[in-house]
């Protein structure tokens, strides 16, 4: 298989934006777990793990909340 083909199987990754970070700031004031938020906004809690390692202000969001 190409370099080419291998790239371009399976879902784009997930980036949080404005909007998500609004969302998930609400739902932990709520006092929503961690895998309440994902399911709301329709990720899995992986992947909320991951991108609150790779974005501050996801992380900053969720934590205000």
């Amino acid at each position: 298989m190409s370099d080419a083909h291998k790239n371009s199987v399976g879902k784009p990754k997930w980036i949080p934006l404005k909007e998500h970070l609004d969302k998930v700031e609400s739902y932990g004031a709520l006092g929503m777990t961690k895998k309440d938020i994902a399911l709301c906004i329709g990720i899995c809690y992986d992947t909320l793990r991951e991108r609150e390692k790779e974005y501050a202000e996801f992380a900053a969001a969720i934590e205000r909340g």
